[in-house]
């Protein structure tokens, strides 16, 4: 082959490689503003687990930018820039934004099981002021982690854009910031997310026992299968992520070491990273998304609307107020006087 069919060939292949970057990381950066807006939006999540899952997509976010941004432009324009002290800072950047989605899945994990085990206590536990708190100190803990590298010269990721690949410095210093403070950190973190879920999953299907055998009241039964199809759904929600989160983990520290082809390494290590965190955010917003949030109304809610309204102008027409007209049908009449 000679030099120039393989230059072009070359060519090609980056223009490839920073196709997919881009579409993967356009979609991201839409489905995480959506999960955004969905979790600003959706009353339902105005509690704890919405404050995480909001954190968790503002992190998710700041990845993509980084992809969208730096890595693909890198990869389309091969330029030696990636290499110097602007790229070190991109990946201390984004390697700031992982270690905060690490942290938040824990946390939401923890919340979950918090939520299904303690029903009770988790509204208490996971305050909005607790909350926050938990938040800033995640948000804390991923800065702790890239604080080595400021000493920039020892110390960095940066990516590679010849290769496709984000790399550590060979130095000590990078080999113990990639295995102990990355890659560590993060199985560790990983296996206890999947102790967590694990119990929960537990926990569900001894709810499922009580529910079929009938040991509560009607109406605590009501309320607890509505709270239970609830806190399931943000549970799945949970596995779907962590499900992600694994992939991701696997593939970058463990199944890209297994090849030395170009793009089964690209495949198996910067694709994994960047479409995890751009499916984190069309997780989120796939179950939390209405129309609503954008000013449709869904046409079975509209002709609900539509009716309450014009049950509403028929009684004030017939001069019968609407509020004395519900509460005669649902509260009981009261007889005062003396017995």
């Amino acid at each position: 082959m000679s030099n120039s069919t393989s230059t072009s060939l070359n060519h090609t292949e980056n223009i490839a490689v920073s196709a997919i970057l881009a579409i993967v990381g356009i979609f991201g950066l839409l489905s995480n503003i959506t999960a955004i807006i969905c979790v600003r939006q959706n009353p339902v999540l105005r509690n704890g687990f919405g404050l995480l899952c909001f954190s968790h997509s503002m992190a998710n976010l700041g990845v993509m930018l980084v992809f969208l941004l730096w890595v693909t432009p890198m990869t389309l324009l091969q330029s030696d820039l990636s290499m110097q002290l602007v790229g070190k800072v991109f990946g201390q950047i984004n390697i700031m934004f992982w270690d905060v989605c690490v942290y938040s899945h824990l946390l939401i994990s923890i919340n979950r099981i918090v939520a299904l085990t303690s029903p009770h206590r988790a509204s208490d536990l996971f305050d909005v002021r607790r909350t926050l708190c938990l938040v800033a100190l995640v948000w804390f803990m991923g800065f702790c982690h890239v604080i080595p590298y400021f000493w920039n010269d020892h110390c960095y990721i940066q990516y590679d854009a010849t290769q496709w690949v984000f790399i550590f410095a060979d130095t000590p210093c990078g080999f113990v910031i990639s295995t102990y403070t990355d890659n560590y950190t993060s199985s560790a973190v990983l296996i206890v997310i999947l102790v967590l879920d694990f119990t929960t999953l537990i926990k569900l299907r001894i709810s499922n026992n009580v529910l079929t055998t009938g040991q509560m009241g009607s109406v605590s039964l009501h309320v607890y299968k509505k709270r239970r199809h609830t806190e399931i759904r943000f549970f799945m929600q949970t596995l779907y992520q962590n499900a992600l989160f694994f992939y991701e983990m696997s593939n970058f520290y463990y199944v890209s070491l297994m090849f030395t082809n170009q793009w089964a390494v690209f495949m198996t290590s910067t694709f994994p990273w960047e479409v995890c965190h751009a499916l984190d955010g069309f997780i989120v917003a796939l179950f939390h998304f209405h129309f609503s949030f954008i000013g449709i109304t869904p046409k079975a809610q509209a002709t609900t609307v539509n009716e309450f309204r014009r049950d509403r102008q028929t009684s004030e027409a017939k001069g019968i107020s609407p509020r004395s007209h519900i509460s005669s049908k649902s509260s009981p009449t009261r007889i005062v006087g003396k017995f």
